[in-house]
């Protein structure tokens, strides 16, 4: 694969990047996929480079302000060949057809030299300000990369920058395996050549001493290879026409992958008669250098691999999961446990009809209810919680693991009012994906197992017992009862207990609607609804009052007081429908043996 390389007039600025057949690439100052960001003269976008296989053509864009120089000439246009070059303001264009691939059929060295981290820290920089200088730029360089391509490009030319005697230089990675003395070397594929470069445009191949890199990697040092004699340099000049010496110097580990800088050189030529032990005292100070530099990037790559770790695990775990996950261990924090959580479980109604309407448009249909998820899973994360699971149309959030929350009940009540509000502004909307949906939502709290559960086959982290399946039944409530919003007695004490803690006011309100007994369940339940405040809600705290007087009185029997009273709740209320309803159907006459419960018929 061919490498397009550009070096600036006064050696400042260079890159070399490869080209891919068929592919079109804009040349600019910046804003561009390749940038050229130290020379003045070359315009924010300035060309556009393409390589068919054979040719580099290069072509100016109209924004251009200077000309393309191709063999002297300014021309709008040319077509550049292997080991030809053309010129834009200070800066040379070489297109070389260099290949790059580690070898095994480098001679042996004459010296194979260890360099121990103790021994390098004895070793003084003679020029230390100026390295350091280089190497500060170094976190920068990382944090504005883009890519691993273009960091490995701005690390190599702090290589250069730092070490005058390096004539080439690369970014390796090596899989796997082992190698070494006395042991087989790693096959070839296994060491790969992520990025290098030399220092002149000569256009020659490159091919690392492979047992260079392995011989490093096993003894995790670095390691110093120097050839000398007839044989060597004739074998040398053939491959590597400016090598006499390598050394590899190991990253610190960054992911699954082992990554080694590869440093090598030619001697000046009135050191050629140097002793390699003389070779290997020179580059101590090179070494070090090379060290430092594969220190700093090798904590700075582990810290960037984790950012974008933790960056993909967002698709699946809420914030408060990944807090967690930076003081314990995954398979410590999702073993599963007992906790006490509050569950919230929210339904899209109206999914049924529209799944029925949109059989011929499924992908749309799918759009409108991945947006629907996506203002739930929102909400509940926002709040802190967890989400727990999917349920086709549904979905399921829940406080109070991984770690234990005072505020639980409270989060995931607002959660439940932020969701519904949102929702109603949206489904009123007739343009919006979401319109004539509408959503209910049940809350419930109590004890639950929490954590990785599931089968050898297939798991998620969630949340499992009845209290799940609690909140499930107070969300299909909602549409008997004529609310949006349900939870039971459990969760209203446990709010009541919060409250008593941090002693700050309700954002939203709550009322009782009864004892309620759902079809399949033995035991009533003390049902509540969760209000947003007025004006959000229609009712105002005098109407809740009214309310309550009227549920006394059907709750004791005196269901004519009780059919009055709730007579003067306003008609948008139609939680207090199903009372007027069983009233009228029963004469305004509590039936014989009337306990208070509501008995529901169906689910």
């Amino acid at each position: 694969m061919p490498d397009l390389v550009a070096q600036a007039e006064d050696g400042r600025g260079r890159w070399r990047r490869p080209l891919q057949r068929g592919t079109s690439v804009l040349l600019g100052r910046q804003q561009c996929q390749w940038s050229v960001p130290w020379d003045s003269q070359i315009s924010r976008r300035h060309a556009e480079v393409h390589w068919n296989g054979e040719i580099l053509r290069v072509t100016r864009l109209p924004s251009a302000r200077n000309p393309i120089f191709y063999k002297g000439q300014a021309v709008e246009q040319c077509e550049v060949g292997a080991g030809q070059h053309f010129v834009i303001g200070r800066t040379t264009f070489t297109l070389t057809g260099s290949q790059v691939d580690a070898t095994l059929q480098l001679p042996d060295p004459t010296r194979e030299q260890l360099f121990s981290r103790q021994k390098l820290a004895e070793v003084r920089f003679r020029d230390a300000e100026r390295r350091l200088a280089i190497v500060t730029e170094l976190p920068a360089m990382i944090q504005d990369a883009a890519t691993d391509q273009e960091l490995f490009i701005r690390v190599l030319n702090v290589v250069f920058g730092g070490i005058s005697q390096a004539a080439s230089a690369a970014v390796v990675a090596v899989g796997s395996g082992s190698g070494g003395t006395g042991v087989a070397p790693h096959p070839a594929s296994e060491v790969r050549v992520l990025h290098w470069d030399r220092r002149s445009n000569q256009d020659a191949d490159f091919q690392p001493s492979q047992r260079l890199i392995t011989s490093s990697v096993q003894k995790q040092q670095t390691v110093l290879h120097v050839w000398e004699g007839t044989e060597s340099q004739i074998a040398l000049t053939q491959m590597h026409k400016d090598h006499d010496w390598a050394f590899v110097t190991p990253l610190p580990p960054v992911g699954n992958q082992t990554l080694v800088l590869y440093v090598s050189g030619a001697l000046q030529a009135q050191h050629h008669s140097d002793s390699p032990d003389s070779v290997a005292g020179s580059l101590q100070e090179d070494i070090k250098y090379a060290e430092l530099v594969a220190n700093i990037l090798g904590s700075l790559l582990s810290l960037r691999h984790l950012q974008h770790r933790q960056a993909s695990l967002r698709s699946f775990f809420s914030p408060v999961v990944l807090d967690a996950l930076q003081d314990t261990t995954p398979e410590e924090l999702f073993q599963p446990r007992e906790c006490e959580v509050s569950i919230l479980f929210c339904d899209l109604r109206g999914f049924s009809a529209a799944s029925q309407r949109m059989a011929h448009d499924l992908m749309q249909l799918l759009q409108r209810v991945s947006e629907a998820l996506g203002v739930t899973t929102s909400h509940i994360m926002r709040q802190r919680g967890v989400v727990g699971d999917f349920h086709g149309d549904a979905t399921m959030g829940f406080w109070g693991w991984p770690l234990p929350q005072a505020d639980r009940v409270r989060r995931a009540c607002q959660a439940a009012i932020d969701i519904h509000r949102q929702f109603r502004e949206m489904s009123a909307d007739p343009d919006n994906p979401l319109h004539g949906f509408q959503l209910g939502l049940g809350i419930a709290s109590g004890i639950a197992v929490a954590g990785q559960i599931g089968t050898q086959d297939q798991v998620k982290v969630t949340a499992f017992g009845p209290v799940v399946n609690l909140a499930a039944r107070l969300e299909t409530m909602n549409r008997q009862l004529g609310t949006s919003i349900l939870m039971e007695q459990e969760t209203v004490n446990a709010l009541q207990r919060e409250l008593e803690l941090d002693r700050q006011p309700l954002p939203f309100r709550i009322r009782s609607l009864g004892k309620v007994l759902p079809v399949g369940l033995l035991q009533p339940i003390e049902v509540c609804e969760v209000l947003p405040e007025f004006p959000t809600s229609p009712l105002t705290d005098e109407d809740l009052k009214v309310f309550a007087a009227g549920l006394a009185h059907f709750q004791s029997g005196h269901w004519e007081l009780a059919y009055d009273q709730l007579h003067r709740v306003p008609a948008a209320d139609r939680a207090k429908d199903l009372l007027t309803m069983l009233i009228t159907q029963h004469n305004r006459q509590a039936p014989f043996g009337w306990d208070g419960i509501i008995r529901l018929q169906q689910k």
